[in-house]
């Protein structure tokens, strides 16, 4: 079972992990705090929208999003 991915970015450290069993979402964490999150526009559609805060870097943000659609990805190839 996937529990989660560290993320460190010059001496930041996030953490990304399912929002909950039973939704694909994605939260983003730094420490204790909820930093971002990228789900699923509507159940069962393709289209996705990433709430990630403004001082996150370009790079991490870009890195996040592309995590999580090779993830749901995954998940869709194990379905079958």
């Amino acid at each position: 079972m996937w529990h989660g991915v560290t993320i460190i970015w010059n001496e930041r450290t996030y953490q990304l992990v399912a929002q909950s069993p039973w939704r694909r979402g994605l939260v983003l964490w730094e420490g204790d705090e909820r930093a971002g999150l990228v789900a699923p526009e509507r159940p069962l559609r393709r289209r996705a929208r990433a709430e990630l805060p403004a001082d996150l870097p370009p790079a991490v943000g870009l890195f996040v999003i592309w995590l999580t659609e090779m993830l749901w990805e995954r998940t869709c190839q194990k379905a079958f």
